[in-house]
């Protein structure tokens, strides 16, 4: 006895499945229907190795240069950046082929924290004044 399979029997089968389309059951037998939470206990643990790397930085760097209230500057530059991310729902969106809110935002961050440790000899370099510095904080990780 051969069951002779068609496309009716396929739109019959998907709408006893409850869907009207090929796409949607794809989409729900793959579980890409369903959409991945940030894990923040993963963020708060990210965020305390960015306060590490920067920490380890600045017990090995000269002390022109050396942040003396680094806990402070951690504070500024990693928690409260985090609050504001957070608070503004950005890190939800961020995305980068693919990769996870989280690591994107750890990337990002670590280039940030790092760019404004060493803003300040970066100043003295090129003979410039903090003041006259402009950051520009653009990154195409941020989807719609």
């Amino acid at each position: 006895m051969s069951t002779l399979i068609t496309t009716q029997y396929f739109k019959e089968y998907r709408k006893e499945l409850g869907f009207t389309n090929q796409g949607d059951v794809k989409s729900f037998f793959a579980g890409k229907d369903i959409i991945p939470t940030v894990d923040y206990n993963y963020i708060n643990l990210l965020n305390t190795r960015l306060v590490s790397i920067i920490k380890k930085i600045n017990s090995l760097v000269s002390k022109d240069i050396n942040i003396q209230k680094i806990d402070e500057f951690c504070t500024d530059n990693v928690e409260l950046v985090f609050k504001k991310l957070k608070d503004n729902d950005i890190i939800k969106r961020l995305n980068n082929q693919g990769r996870r809110p989280e690591q994107v935002y750890f990337s990002w961050m670590r280039g940030y924290i790092i760019s404004n440790y060493f803003l300040k000899v970066l100043s003295k370099i090129f003979e410039v004044s903090l003041e006259d510095i402009s950051l520009i904080c653009y990154n195409d990780n941020v989807t719609n």
